[in-house]
């Protein structure tokens, strides 16, 4: 039996039509635009059982890839409908159908296209020297989200430490010892903490934890037009509250389009 079949420029998958009619039919609505058609068609038969699918899934694949504007979406649709193709032959030359996806779709009007979403993660990584510190973290966060290209989406901050945390808030040199003084006096280190008779790694830090409770260890900030969209008078600041440390991360996530 003769098989009809294209090689979908794109995916490389196998495309197989059941027989000629249906070959030249789904040329017939793709050149006529009627995709919806084309994908209900693809939709309404399972390869392996002769049965209409059993949800969804397939269709809807069908029309992510109509969106996506690739090349032939008729047999990208198809293709993932039936996406193993396995065991099949490829179709014999015949001058009587067409040759490729590609040569029918030169014709297709240009489609505009779909904008992908991107997810990018980076970590940052230094070093802090006193018990309590506020460090800007602002420039190196815009270098890196300026770098992933990203033009419009969300940042997310995290400490992956239980005792730094993240804040946004005004970078002025004597507001941060301010903001020391009053950490300092709403928690004592040498209070009268449980935690510190007995340290689960050596360092009686219960007041960095107590601290904690009243700070984020996140934050998100949205991207517009490539920028993080904070206040004129805000800065990132990564708080490390158990100091000092030869080391800490932190994590960052975006997510957006380019």
């Amino acid at each position: 039996m003769t098989e009809y079949t294209v090689t979908h420029e794109q995916t490389g998958r196998l495309t197989v039509y059941p027989d000629a009619a249906a070959y030249e039919a789904a040329w017939d609505w793709f050149e006529a635009g009627s995709h919806e058609d084309a994908i209900a068609w693809y939709s309404s038969w399972d390869q392996t059982t002769n049965q209409p699918p059993r949800n969804q899934v397939w269709q809807d694949e069908a029309r992510t890839i109509l969106a996506a504007d690739w090349a032939d979406a008729v047999t990208a649709a198809y293709a993932w409908t039936f996406p193993d193709g396995t065991g099949l032959s490829a179709r014999p030359a015949d001058a009587n159908t067409p040759a490729a996806s590609s040569a029918r779709a030169l014709d297709r009007p240009e489609q505009p296209r779909a904008a992908f979403v991107k997810i990018l993660r980076h970590r940052l990584s230094f070093e802090t020297v006193a018990p309590i510190a506020f460090l800007d973290v602002t420039q190196a966060v815009r270098d890196w989200v300026t770098s992933t290209g990203v033009r419009d989406g969300v940042l997310t901050l995290i400490s992956p430490h239980t005792t730094a945390r993240v804040n946004v808030n005004e970078s002025e040199a004597r507001l941060q010892r301010d903001m020391i003084t009053f950490l300092k006096r709403l928690v004592p280190q040498d209070g009268d903490w449980l935690h510190n008779l007995e340290t689960v790694d050596d360092r009686p830090n219960a007041h960095a934890h107590l601290l904690g409770l009243f700070m984020t260890a996140s934050e998100t900030i949205p991207v517009a037009n490539g920028a993080l969209t904070l206040g004129d008078w805000q800065s990132i600041f990564f708080i490390e509250l158990d100091g000092p440390r030869p080391s800490r991360q932190l994590d960052l996530q975006i997510m957006g389009t380019a």
